[in-house]
């Protein structure tokens, strides 16, 4: 149980520091933006300016000028850009915190198939054996065998199809919270799993995150709700002096 802890621990920091590392990103270009928006700003008055000084730019001067287009244009620009930069930090928020997501959930399946193969055994249960694999290898052989064919499989499965193997793993009770403000919404995270799929393969306009930050903090409490339920039922332990370790090999 002591190397299962280690490994149990393992996942749980490996990847709530890359949830740090997310909202690190998001914040410090939350921080730059204000900065950075008058020096845009600058540019693009430049860059209107600059249409205005040339016949070859612009076929109509005088009307560009009635209509008010030298104030309107750098102001358009701006706001393209920022909406344009809001939405790429979401996206690329997203993707990565699907991916912790995704990772910790396969490598929390792969720890229990170490920790708990029979937990699988129905999972199993219609795997197609010859008679040399049955006359020449143990049950326990076996069972090792075909769940390291499943899992090598199952790695490229949809990140909800393996939370759907926790479940089935973990068996929780009908209301099962072990977190304050927290509820496990398979259909939020469908949607999220959905939107990300859109940043990465869509085309066209990139929307925000429906709920900013918070869908990001959302994503990464999932994390914890699958660190609580596998502790809850297999008695993984986040252990202090694997921690420690942990520390200490990051120096």
């Amino acid at each position: 149980m002591k190397n299962t802890n280690y490994k149990f621990t393992k996942i749980w920091y490996t990847y709530s520091q890359k949830y740090s590392s997310v909202h690190t990103f998001r914040r410090v270009a939350e921080l730059g933006l204000p900065k950075a928006t008058p020096e845009l700003y600058k540019e693009y008055t430049d860059l209107t300016m600059n249409l205005l000084s040339s016949d070859k730019y612009l076929s109509n001067r005088k009307r560009f000028i009635e209509e008010g287009w030298v104030e309107k244009t750098p102001n358009f620009l701006l706001k393209n850009t920022i909406n344009t930069f809001n939405s790429s930090i979401d996206s690329a928020s997203l993707i990565f915190a699907h991916s912790i997501l995704d990772a910790a959930a396969f490598e929390y399946c792969q720890l229990i198939a170490e920790d708990s193969p029979m937990s699988f055994k129905e999972k199993l249960s219609n795997k197609k054996l010859s008679l040399s694999d049955i006359s020449n290898n143990s049950y326990e052989d076996l069972l090792k065998s075909q769940l390291n064919k499943f899992l090598e499989d199952f790695e490229r499965e949809s990140m909800l199809k393996k939370f759907e193997l926790l479940f089935y793993l973990c068996k929780p009770p009908g209301v099962y919270e072990p977190l304050e403000n927290y509820k496990y919404d398979n259909k939020r995270i469908s949607e999220l799993d959905t939107l990300r799929h859109d940043y990465v393969h869509g085309v066209g306009i990139v929307n925000k995150l429906p709920n900013g930050e918070e869908d990001i903090t959302y994503l990464e409490k999932t994390l914890y709700f699958f660190t609580a339920l596998i502790h809850d039922t297999f008695g993984y332990k986040i252990d202090p002096n694997s921690l420690i370790e942990l520390w200490k090999n990051k120096e």
